[in-house]
This record gives structure tokens, sequence and C-alpha cells, in this order.
């Protein structure tokens, strides 16, 4: 049986004035308001997780398999949006993940990687224990 398993993955493109205290709306489709500069994503994510451990969370947002994170962090936001012990030693979890500097600014497909690394000591473990993905698509207003 698998130790962790990330469940489902999916982004939201955040706008002012959205409630960081909600859970984000999943977004197949996404329509920025402009193609310039860079966007700031809810990468949101349910996982099963050993009760007992460390993880380390890996996002990444890609289009033709190229990042399009202007500037990845090895620490960003992440939001609890549910948790819930098991009582047979599991941790349910939905987090979402704020990625920023997205570049989003060519219509089309993207995919989004997330990654869960056991981690001990503070150092991730080389092979990821769980991963998922999803894809979206990005369109502009003619």
């Amino acid at each position: 049986m698998m130790e962790e398993i990330i469940s489902y993955v999916y982004p939201t493109l955040l706008r002012e004035g959205m409630s960081a205290s909600e859970t984000y709306p999943p977004q197949l489709s996404i329509t920025p308001d402009t193609k310039d500069g860079t966007h700031t994503l809810a990468v949101t994510a349910a996982f099963i997780l050993q009760q007992v451990g460390m993880y380390y969370m890996e996002v990444g947002v890609y289009r033709h398999d190229e990042s399009v994170i202007a500037s990845p962090s090895r620490s960003g936001l992440i939001e609890t949006k549910f948790y819930e012990q098991t009582q047979t030693s599991r941790l349910l979890t939905i987090y979402s993940m704020i990625a920023s500097g997205v570049d989003l600014s060519v219509e089309g497909i993207y995919r989004i990687s997330v990654k869960a690394y056991r981690s001990k000591d503070g150092i991730r473990n080389e092979l990821p224990a769980a991963e998922n993905e999803c894809f979206f698509y990005v369109s502009y207003r003619a």
C-alpha cells in the first residue's frame, strides 16, 4: 500500500479581493486580465500522509516542459484549507501553495506538478514519496 498520496491538484488564478480564508475554486480555463507581467496561482492539493513525519512540498508550473515561474523559491506560502488526523495514523490535509511570478503570457496548455518528499533533519529525500499533476488552459479575450 502507498504510504503517501496526492489525491488531486488544481490551479486558481489569484485576483485582487479574493479571500484566503476560503478554499479556492478549481479553474480548468484561466483568462488573465493582461499578458504583461507575471501572475500568482494558488495550487491546491489534497494529501494523505503519515501522521508522524516531516515533508517538503515542491510545486512546478510548466509550458512545454519549461518552467514558467520567474524565480523559483524553496520557501513559499502554504495555506492549510483542511486538516484531519485519522485513528490509523494518517494525516488528511488540503493545502493551497502560492506560486508567484508565473508567466502566463502565451495562450495554450500548462502543466502543474506537485511532489511531496519525506524530510529528515531539514533535508529532503532524493525521490518523491508522492506526486501528481494537472493541466489547465490559458486564453485571452480578443
